[in-house]
């Protein structure tokens, strides 16, 4: 026998906010017990002459500026080698933002601080690969 299972039957109410609770509760102990991915030796090394902003790093100067932000759960330093090539390779300012929790999500726009200390840059880039991007893209 198949019985219709709707909305009506229990779904809201006390049950629905506390299955939410647990799944938070599930969610932020597998986040813990994962934690995030940290920079290798290279990452390392290139971090150590970057420029700390505190809220970002950055390497190199120019007119043209790239803010990257991190992935879910890397470590921002994690970046470090790749934003130190592409800024000696192409001559623009790199920057490589801090975001709460390792979670680009949990950061609103954390490129308007960037773009701000850096009048001198005309034009930006700023990838994102998470499907919020389009977003918060411009």
């Amino acid at each position: 026998m198949v019985q219709n299972v709707s909305h009506e039957d229990g779904f809201e109410g006390p049950g629905r906010v506390v299955g939410f609770v647990v799944l938070a509760v599930v969610a932020a102990v597998v986040w813990w017990m994962v934690g995030a991915y940290e920079p290798e030796a290279g990452a390392q090394r290139a971090f150590a002459s970057s420029v700390d902003e505190g809220g970002w790093y950055e390497f190199g100067e120019g007119d043209v500026g790239v803010v990257v932000y991190p992935g879910a759960w890397v470590d921002a330093e994690a970046y470090a080698l790749t934003a130190r090539e592409l800024s000696s390779e192409t001559g623009a300012v790199v920057a490589v933002v801090r975001v709460p929790l390792d979670v680009a999500p949990a950061e609103g726009e954390a490129a308007d601080e960037v773009t701000a200390a850096h009048p001198e840059v005309e034009s930006w880039v700023k990838p994102r690969h998470k499907p919020w991007a389009l977003s918060r893209s411009w």
